[in-house]
């Protein structure tokens, strides 16, 4: 019989290409790196990226005249008609995933980048046109293929989608290809900051280091030529601890192992900048470059608990130390066993995710020694470090997002940084470092599509789980020499004073108090005689210079004699009368030490619950994170569930449930997006708002709080200001004002029921003032509100420490806090005023 109609068969739609473009890049920045890499994969040497916010397209080309365009150009081998035609214009096609799987290289031993055929779709993101002009060695034109992609939008499949194709006389020995996107989605990306954003986004995408980067890549913006940054070697002096890693096989057992080597200067003991610290380095570490610390360390005697093994004394170096780990005897361990892979081939089972290796660089950002350096100011020294701040991870000498890129702390260097301490492990503020993997060595490193880090897989999971190692290994170091380096100041201080707790000088103290008790009398009376020697032996003096002539001979030449016995004796009654006004002194010194004793203990008790809240707070940044995850996985099976039940009739109850719980998780991350940012893991992160809008969203948040009890919350901006800050920090000093203020008000509204409480900030720049019209501060609080410890609430419900946390944050950010003068109709003062200067955006 015959087929009264042609077999049917599948086509796309054209707007399926625009989709995809949008929903693969997510940025400009990455848009252009996607195309950065076809350049590498075509062998080509350099790249230059031109941008034109203003200008024209070019004569010759296209789209001629159309304001706003970039241009890629390189001299890789580029392409001629049946490569256009039959690879660059298949999508998702790739001759580069077949040279992979057979292990192919290119020409120049390059294992391409890309895979997923769609990074020509990526320039839909730069711009509406585009035009590909390319041409190989030893050809004899240029091909030119030119579309609008705004033509893809239309109802039409994929291949009638218009496209105009030309030619143009070449030169045989030139080839390479040249992209032309016209027609500028974004052209403000291009234009003043948001350009030097782009241009430090790019920066960070490519390797650091420019002795190891791939190729090269130029950029001009606006006709501005930019150099994108680097590590330079004179940065790299600045480092006060250098630390290299590399995994790979042990040259002689062939097994692999994880080999960490690091160096640390003696600027690390700096320690933060008080008159105390700063005096033990300069006295205990500067005079000899550390030297006598470092026989401390190597001691097994003196230094028995933090003793440090295979250090090495380096000349401009306090030591330098070497690890070495296997990759399967070391790295496991019962909480982190290494991840499983079934490999037939080989008959491994430990997913190995290939030979890598990498360095991290620490900075003091204070800056203490570029005096002597090449940086012109401490502000070029910072703005370099902050250019390149973070662990980033380079494929092949291209950055993969979003290993350390836009404040993405992967290796969770702000969970691990201590406090409190005068040496810190490593903080995700100070560091930059890499690391370097590649296609050829770590081929099991698959990217998602997106290009936004890898697939989650046992390869992926134990590169994580060796980098975390990495870092934990370095850290302890870090913690081991800060603790040796306090047990060493304490030993040279009990060697120069003798002391070796507080309790000796004020038990010594207590001693000569007694003792200058126990002699007063006696000097006392010594003083009287001596003053009483005195007048008699001034009397015979001045007897015999009045009648020398009916003086005896002998007594004549006993004159000289007795004036010096005067003088001696006067003068001894002069100092004994000095002596007993500092025995008088002294016998206070025993109040004076029982006071010094009290305080000692109050310290030592307020240090007790310091400690107690400290381990609060780790409590909290670990319940926070689990909660998180908790939430995650909920909604994953909820998520799960739901698409289950949609194949089958179930009662509308369960749906019911269902979106009660995805509710509840919402709210839940509500509560928790407002705790977060205060957790140590988050303190490190600088943003830009305006306050007013902080803290609007602030009252969203506490609208719920205060609906029982009905507080009207105020906001009064007549000045309203923008602020660079931590966002943690600054809802930690609001949280504790705002419930203070909430406290009171409950308090006075349990007596007073027709009461109306209010809170009200004021914000007028550069000042905040918050207030409420509560009590008021109690007058016999007023001169030590700000003290730890110091609350009028009752014991059970208020530690004292609000207020003194206030003022530490904001003094951590250069602003402070007064309880203002003024008094409210209980004649207390009332109004809070925050001093944000130092913070303000100018």
């Amino acid at each position: 019989m015959k087929q009264p109609n042609p077999t049917p068969h599948f086509d796309i739609h054209a707007s399926v290409v625009r989709h995809l473009g949008e929903e693969l890049i997510t940025d400009e920045v990455s848009a252009i790196m996607e195309l950065v890499k076809n350049s590498y994969d075509a062998d080509a040497d350099w790249v230059a990226i031109t941008i034109s916010s203003e200008g024209q397209v070019p004569e010759g080309r296209a789209y001629a005249g159309t304001v706003g365009y970039i241009t890629l150009e390189d001299n890789g081998v580029g392409m001629d008609y049946d490569d256009i035609v039959g690879k660059w214009l298949v999508i998702s096609l790739s001759g580069k995933r077949e040279m992979k799987a057979n292990n192919q290289t290119t020409a120049k031993l390059r294992v391409p980048l890309g895979d997923k055929g769609v990074g020509r779709l990526s320039t839909q993101r730069l711009g509406r046109q585009l035009e590909l002009i390319s041409g190989v060695k030893g050809g004899e034109v240029w091909h030119h293929l030119a579309f609008d992609w705004s033509d893809f939008d239309s109802l039409v499949p994929l291949t009638q989608v218009q496209l105009q194709y030309s030619t143009s006389p070449k030169k045989t020995s030139l080839q390479g290809t040249q992209l032309v996107i016209a027609g500028l989605t974004n052209p403000d990306v291009w234009r003043k900051e948001a350009a030097d954003k782009f241009r430090g986004q790019l920066s960070q995408l490519i390797f650091p280091h420019k002795e190891h980067r791939p190729f090269a890549v130029y950029l001009t913006i606006n006709g501005q030529k930019h150099d994108l940054d680097e590590v330079s070697e004179e940065l790299q002096a600045q480092a006060v601890g250098r630390y290299q890693f590399e995994f790979g096989p042990d040259k002689k057992t062939g097994e692999y192992q994880l080999c960490i080597t690091g160096k640390i200067r003696v600027g690390k003991l700096r320690g933060r900048e008080n008159d105390e610290t700063r005096a033990d380095f300069e006295r205990y570490i500067l005079t000899d470059q550390g030297r006598d610390f470092f026989h401390f360390l190597t001691d097994k005697e003196a230094n028995k608990t933090n003793f440090l093994t295979g250090i090495v004394y380096e000349d401009g170096w306090l030591f330098s130390f070497t690890r070495k780990l296997s990759f399967e005897k070391d790295l496991a361990s019962k909480k982190t066993a290494l991840a499983i892979a079934n490999e037939p081939k080989t008959g491994q089972n430990v997913a190995n995710p290939g030979k890598f290796k990498g360095e991290i660089d620490e900075f003091d950002l204070r800056g203490t020694d570029i005096n002597n350096s090449v940086f012109t100011g401490l502000r070029e020294y910072k703005n370099l470090i902050s250019n390149q701040v973070g662990v980033r991870v380079f494929r092949d000498g291209f950055g993969i997002k979003p290993y350390g890129f836009d404040n993405n702390d992967w290796l969770n260097l702000g969970h691990s940084q201590t406090s409190g301490g005068s040496f810190y492990g490593l903080r995700p503020n100070n560091v930059i470092g890499y690391v370097a993997i590649s296609m050829a060595g770590n081929a099991q490193l698959k990217e998602l599509t997106s290009r936004e880090g890898f697939t989650d897989s046992p390869y992926a999971r134990n590169f994580q789980l060796i980098m975390d190692r990495t870092v934990r290994e370095i850290n302890e170091i870090l913690e081991r020499t800060r603790r040796s380096y306090n047990d060493y100041r304490k030993m040279r201080l009990e060697k120069s004073t003798g002391f070796k707790t507080v309790a000796e000088p004020v038990a010594q103290m207590k001693k000569a108090s007694q003792q200058a008790k126990a002699i007063e009398s006696w000097t006392r009376e010594a003083e009287q005689k001596f003053s009483e020697l005195s007048v008699t032996v001034k009397k015979q003096v001045e007897k015999l210079q009045k009648e020398p002539l009916f003086s005896h001979p002998h007594e004549a030449a006993a004159l000289p004699l007795l004036q010096q016995v005067e003088a001696l004796v006067s003068e001894g009654a002069g100092q004994l009368s000095k002596v007993n006004a500092i025995l008088e002194t002294a016998q206070r010194w025993e109040e004076s030490a029982g006071y010094i004793g009290a305080k000692v203990a109050d310290l030592e008790g307020q240090l007790v619950q310091f400690t107690e809240l400290a381990g609060l707070g780790l409590t909290a940044e670990a319940l926070t994170h689990d909660i998180y995850v908790l939430l995650d996985r909920i909604n994953a099976y909820s998520d799960s569930f739901n698409r289950q039940l949609t194949r089958s009739g179930v009662p509308p109850a369960v749906y019911e449930f269902l979106e009660y719980v995805r509710s509840f998780t919402r709210d839940l991350r509500k509560q928790l997006t407002h705790l977060s940012p205060s957790l140590r893991f988050n303190r490190e992160k600088r943003e830009v708002f305006p306050l007013a809008e902080f803290v609007r969203t602030l009252r969203e948040y506490y609208t719920g709080r205060f609906a029982n009890g009905n507080i009207d919350f105020v906001i009064d901006a007549p000045r309203d200001f923008v602020v660079q800050t931590n966002k943690g920090k600054l809802t930690q000093i609001f949280d504790n004002l705002v419930l203070n203020a909430e406290y009171w008000l409950r308090e006075k509204l349990k007596n007073e029921p027709a009461f109306v409480p209010q809170i009200r900030v004021e914000i007028n720049d550069p000042v905040v003032r918050i207030s409420d019209n509560g009590f008021g501060v109690a007058e016999y609080l007023e001169e030590t509100l700000f003290q730890p410890f110091v609350t009028a609430k009752p014991v059970e419900v208020g530690r004292g420490l609000g207020l003194f946390i206030v003022q530490q944050l904001l003094e951590s950010m250069g602003g402070d806090i007064f309880l203002l003068q003024e008094r409210n109709a209980q004649n207390r003062r009332y109004i809070f005023q925050l001093d944000l200067d130092a913070i303000v955006k100018r």
